[in-house]
This record gives C-alpha cells, structure tokens and sequence, in this order.
C-alpha cells in the first residue's frame, strides 16, 4: 500500500464515523470492572481477567469520558449541506495537512471560541454547495455568526480580533502593536523565508523548480528566524511574552520544517537549542498552549509520512529522504493535556484515555477499516475485534498498571491471537494521521501503547 493509501484511511474512522457511545452508566459496575472509575488523575480499567476474559465493549464504555464530545461536520463522509445557522463555523482541510487552515485553527482557539468545524476534502471532490457558499471552492473559510463568508486566513484572523475583542476574549494582537505594525511584522518574517518555492499543503518551502530547496537556503532562513526571535527580550514568542497573531501566521509553516528539513538536508535541526537556541525556546513555549500539542500540533510520523507522498509541491517527484536523528518536539507533558480537557465534554482527562475513547467509540469503522487496508479476512472479525478490545483495555489503563493489565490480558489469548494482537497493533500506528485523527499528545500515548502491545504480544 502506498503512502497515501497509509494516510487515507483508518482514523477517518476514529475521528469521523458516528457511532452510538450512548451506554448505561452503571456498566462499569459489571462483572470485571471496577464498582467506581475515577479520571481525577489516571482513568483506570481494573478487570478480573481469569474471571471474565477478555472485557466486552459493554464494560470497557464504562470508562469513557461522561459526556458527547464535539465531532468535526466531514463532507466526504455525509456531502449533504449541514444546518449552520446562527453558528460560527470554520472550514478547513479534512486531512489536517493545509498550513492555512491550522492558521485559522489556532486563532480562534487561542481566542477560547466555540465553533463548529465543517471538514472539506481538498484532494477529492467538494459538495456542491460549498461552492455556493464558497465561490473558489478553498479552504480555511469561515463562516460568521451573522451568516456572512470570509475566505483568506490571516484575514480571517484579524477579523476575529474585530469581531471578539478583550476583555471578553483573549487577545492576539501583539501588546503595544496597532494592525497595522502587527501585519509588518508578519510579512518581516515572511521575507526570511526561502523565495520561489512551489506551493503546498504537505510541503511548503520545501521545493523549487523541480528540486529541494539547497541547504544553505535552509540555513539563511533559520538564522533568520532566531535573530529575530531573539530581538523580543520579553519572552519567547515573536513578540511579547503571549502568543500572538505573528505566531499564528509562521506556526503551521514552523512546525513541518522542524520534521522535514532534518529529512531533506543531514545535520540540519530546526529544533537544535545550540545553533538555534532562539528557535527551539519558541517551539517549546508553543508546546505550553494546552490547545496546541493537544489538538491542533501535528506529529513527526505523519509529517514525514506525506512528505513522501507525490504531489505538486515536489514537482510529482517523492525526494529522497535522509535517516538521521536530531531534537524533536518535546510533545508537552500530560499537565497541558489536563488544562486542555478541563470543562471540554466528552474529552478524556489523560492522552491515553483520549485515544482510548475514540477506538472505543468507533470500533465498527476500525474492523471495517482492517478488513478493507489490513489484511483481515472477513471469516476473522472476531479475533479482529477482540484484539480491538485488548488494545482498547489496554489503552484506558493507567501508565503504572498498563504493563500489568496487558500480560493479564494476554493470558487469556491463543498464539494464533497473539499473533494477529501484534500484527493489528502494528497495523493502527502505521494508520493514525495527525492532527487529523487526533492531537500530538494523544498520538504519542496511542503509539507508544501500540508499541508495548505489538512487543509484548510479539515475544
């Protein structure tokens, strides 16, 4: 399977299909689960396995999150217009792969807004209707409160200061800054970016001409970058000590580089705190804005992943990439997730529990997705699904006792099943996409307890 095919699939379902988590309460209290399951600090799944095997779905729902979490609106899924009246709603790439809309994304979470998000398929084919909304048919776009459209991304952003001032909302307008000056300053960093390049959702300033963008070029722009970082003796941000709309504009453009360019050019880190020291304090003060690493950050994985995918921003042509080993996001801790999920219904209190939920909550469209991509044969479907429920147990598992409910787990498991547990493990961490399916703190939770589960089951 190509790497698109990898990309295009599994977690569509996770994030995507509708399925009924409505579940009695009470189920918690069945056989093999604990009488209470307390999310205040790790969400914790205690089963009696000799005595019940591995748990049903029943049971394990009895852990989810109280609540209906907000789902995202996919017309590739259901193309047929949605009720928008009266709302604010965002409309962006469904893949999660368009800088310009990750733009948008951030602005208005940064402004604590509630909004709707309607996913639109960039590479596949747009409802009619949105072209009626939309005349250019792109994303972001947003849709206001009062029914009116507005199209470009850092207009979009700067209408939202308009629209939601402070004190009421969180401001992104730089202290001291008039629009103007802020707009300066954005287009300031702009110019140090490397000139002439294709455009591209997947891989912007990557490529020009038919080739990658030359080291040196790279270097320049970095060098660039951290001076004028390093100009701001307020804090780590672009300006002032609070992110702010020049943070927003060069955020999704920075992140993709500090995976991509390591993959295009050895030796070269964007993240590298000793050449650019500057640099790597504002990718760690972006890793402090709950919203960020939790939802909207993408992970280096998938960064990597459709980088080699054909496209035109490399001219059709996939590059080369290079294995080396540099600093990489730090990924925030567990705490940022914590402020994330505070008052969010439906959210998890801890990554691993997030990841959880949706497998729980989408489980037909899982199986269904490992049958079409996976190699699952229709006549397995019951092995597919109880290797489902073991990872989903295991994920809802506190970090101290996952290891201990996995072996217990794995007890009750044939070789056969075993086999197929690991093979299915692997299978989900090759599939997940982010941020399209999740955030960069529930993905990293996700594969590192995919990893422990194919390794254990593996031996």
């Amino acid at each position: 399977m190509g790497v698109l095919g990898q990309l295009g699939g599994l977690i569509f379902l996770l994030t995507h299909f509708e399925v009924d988590a409505r579940v009695d309460r009470t189920a918690g209290r069945l056989r093999g689960i604990a009488k209470s399951v307390s999310f205040h600090k790790e969400p914790r799944v205690r089963m009696n396995f000799r005595a019940s095997g591995v748990p049903s779905w029943v049971e394990i729902q009895g852990n989810l999150p109280e609540g209906t979490p907000k789902r995202p609106y996919d017309t590739a899924l259901n193309p047929i217009e949605p009720d928008m009246t009266g709302k604010v709603i965002l409309f962006r790439d469904r893949n999660g792969w368009c800088p310009y809309s990750e733009r948008v994304w951030l602005a208005m979470m940064g402004k604590g807004l509630d909004f709707s998000e309607v996913l639109v398929d960039n590479q596949g084919t747009k409802p009619s209707w949105y072209y009626r909304c939309i005349g250019s048919g792109s994303t972001p776009a947003v849709r206001w409160d009062d029914g009116k459209y507005q199209t470009e991304s850092m207009d979009i952003a700067f209408e939202l200061e308009k629209r939601y001032p402070s004190p009421l909302f969180p401001s992104l307008l730089p202290s001291g800054l008039s629009k103007e000056e802020c707009g300066r300053k954005i287009n300031d960093v702009n110019k140090l970016f490397p000139k002439n390049t294709r455009p591209s959702s997947r891989s912007a300033y990557l490529f020009k001409g038919g080739g990658i963008v030359p080291k040196a070029e790279f270097e320049a722009t970095l060098d660039g970058i951290d001076n004028m970082l390093g100009e701001n003796r307020q804090g780590s941000f672009f300006v002032g000590d609070k992110f702010s709309l020049v943070d927003v504009a060069w955020a999704p453009f920075l992140e993709r580089l500090s995976v991509q360019v390591p993959l295009l050019h050895r030796d070269l880190y964007p993240r590298d705190p000793n050449r650019w020291p500057n640099l790597n304090k504002w990718y760690q003060a972006m890793e402090t804005l709950p919203f960020y690493p939790s939802r909207v950050q993408g992970d280096t994985p998938s960064w990597t992943a459709v980088l080699a995918v054909a496209g035109y921003g490399n001219a059709g042509m996939v590059p080369s990439l290079v294995k080396s080993i540099g600093p990489s996001s730090t990924c925030a801790s567990d705490e940022i997730w914590s402020e994330y999920a505070s008052g969010r219904e439906g959210v998890a209190p801890t990554p691993n529990a997030e990841a959880a939920s949706l497998l729980c909550r989408n489980r037909d469209g899982v199986i269904r997705d490992a049958i079409v991509n996976g190699g699952v044969k229709k006549v397995e479907t019951d092995t597919a699904d109880k290797a489902l429920r073991v990872i989903t147990a295991t994920m809802f598992a506190s970090k101290s006792t996952e290891e201990q409910i996995l072996d217990d787990l794995l007890k009750q498991l044939s070789e056969h099943e075993k086999e197929h547990l690991a093979s299915f493990a692997s299978f989900l961490s090759g599939r997940v996409c982010v941020p399209r399916d999740m955030g960069a703190l529930p993905a990293r939770a996700f594969r590192e307890r995919l990893k422990l589960i194919a390794e254990r089951a593996g031996r």
